[in-house]
């Protein structure tokens, strides 16, 4: 299948497992892979979010140059994030121990902004474990490897794209393109590192 055809979720997932067959042999470990990916998510930052433009950044993160690790990145912390139907809006809710409810902390959060803070914090912890283990306490270490259930790219994308379109069972999507966002790839991300 050419990266052209791709015109709804449903060519999406079948192009995505070509690629993970294709790069199965890879030896691009996980934290070069999403540094590669960050570099071109930066890259097409500007463009409209498509199915062809994630799985065109998703493969070519198997080959492009990472770009160079931030030890900055250390202090970006994940956003939790939700989609509210109400506000039509990306927000971000926390429990407040006093009343014992769910706030609204900030509404209508910018997508890039979700993807950035998800993917920056996947770096990060891929980094540590991969190179700067001293850095780490046992207790940090094992935390970390316990938030990976698919450290490489090889099961990482086959369990992102399993989970974000596993409702489709048919070449026949009515909303081909639907409005993908950033925080598509986001979930995709979130999803990859930890569904089993």
């Amino acid at each position: 299948m050419e990266i052209e055809q791709i015109s709804n979720a449903w060519y999406f997932k079948v192009y995505i497992f070509d690629m993970i067959q294709r790069y199965s042999l890879t030896d691009r470990s996980m934290e070069e892979y999403l540094r590669a990916l960050w570099g071109e998510i930066q890259r097409h930052r500007k463009d409209p979010v498509t199915y062809t433009l994630l799985a065109r950044m998703l493969e070519n993160a198997y080959t492009s140059d990472p770009v160079p690790y931030d030890p900055g990145w250390k202090e970006v912390r994940r956003m939790g994030w939700t989609w509210d139907r109400k506000l039509k809006a990306y927000i971000i809710k926390v429990f407040d121990r006093e009343t014992g409810q769910w706030i609204i902390k900030d509404r209508v959060i910018d997508p890039f902004e979700i993807l950035k803070t998800t993917i920056l914090q996947q770096i990060t912890e891929r980094y540590l474990l991969e190179h700067a283990e001293n850095e780490l306490s046992t207790k940090e270490r094992e935390k970390l490897i316990n938030n990976w259930s698919n450290p490489e790219p090889f099961t990482f994308n086959s369990a992102g794209v399993i989970a974000l379109c596993s409702d489709m069972d048919t070449q026949d999507d009515p909303q081909p393109d639907k409005s993908l966002s950033w925080a598509d790839l986001a979930a995709y991300l979130s999803i990859g590192q930890v569904y089993d």
